[in-house]
Formats: C-alpha cells, sequence, structure tokens
C-alpha cells in the first residue's frame, strides 16, 4: 500500500467480515475539506445532492470541475436537470479510469442510507464542495510532480 495511505471502513457494501458487512476504500491521510488532492487522481467518482438528504446523483469523470459546472448550467436535460441537482457532497479521485467506473458501479448498487453514511463520514454538514474546488488554485507542476513522487511506495 503506498505510503500516506490508510483505509477506512464504513458500514455497508458487500464484503464480509464476521458478521458485520463493510465498505473499504483507500484515502489520502492529506485530505482536505472532503476531496483528496493528490496529482496522480484523473478520473473522479462524485455525489451530487439537490439539498440535504434530498435526491443524489452518483457520476464518473475526468475533469470534476467541467463536470459539476455543466450540472449547475443544466446543460444536459435529465434527472439532475429535473430534480435541480447540483450541490457536490463527495468526491473521491483514481489514477485509474478502470478502478473509477468499477467505484460508481458499486456506489450505484449501495443502499441510500450508505451512500449517506459516505457523505457524512467526509462532509458532515453537506457543504457544497465545488466551492471549494474552484477556490483552490491549481497546483504548480514542480509541486504536483514532487508530491507524486513521495506517494510512491518504497521498495
Amino acid at each position: 500500500m503506498p505510503k500516506g495511505f490508510h483505509t477506512r471502513c464504513i458500514q455497508g457494501e458487500f464484503q464480509r467480515r464476521r458478521s458485520r458487512t463493510f465498505a473499504c476504500r483507500e484515502i489520502r491521510d492529506d485530505t482536505q475539506g472532503g476531496i483528496e488532492h493528490n496529482a496522480n487522481m484523473s478520473y473522479w467518482v462524485y455525489i451530487l445532492a439537490s439539498r440535504r438528504h434530498g435526491a443524489l446523483y452518483v457520476g464518473v469523470t475526468s475533469d470534476l470541475e467541467r463536470r459539476i459546472a455543466q450540472h449547475r448550467e443544466k446543460r444536459f436535460s435529465g434527472f439532475t436537470a429535473t430534480y435541480n441537482i447540483a450541490r457536490l457532497v463527495y468526491a473521491q479521485g483514481f489514477g485509474e479510469v478502470t478502478q473509477a467506473i468499477a467505484f460508481e458501479k458499486r456506489l450505484k448498487r449501495w443502499r441510500r442510507d450508505w451512500k449517506v453514511r459516505l457523505i457524512e463520514a467526509d462532509n458532515p454538514h453537506w457543504e457544497d464542495l465545488y466551492l471549494r474546488i474552484i477556490a483552490t488554485p491549481p497546483l504548480h507542476p514542480d509541486i504536483a510532480a514532487a508530491i507524486a513522487q513521495n506517494a510512491q511506495p518504497t521498495p
């Protein structure tokens, strides 16, 4: 497991351990405001909500900022536009598209209360994380490369 990672499990999902069921995911220790910051994360699984404990939407994208802007502008007719779902309440980054798609499919099968627990573990007040994304300036490429190099496992 890469340096700086730990595994957090929450009740839910499909893996059985003893008599309880758990969902496990890897998260970085350097999370900020519910969104993981890592230069190698090119694909994102995200959850949008209409309001606190409102309607939920799960999606995957390679450009989180652009995709959330599209949801907010209601560029596409559909579920999110119909139910005014535009508040980013959860996002998790992945380095590989296959990992992101697999997690999105798994997350879509979760029961609603499992998704709510996942959201509230990182974002208990259901704040709009999109505002933090657009307020955070992008990392200089040299800094991003140094962070990525330090995140590599040591032999």
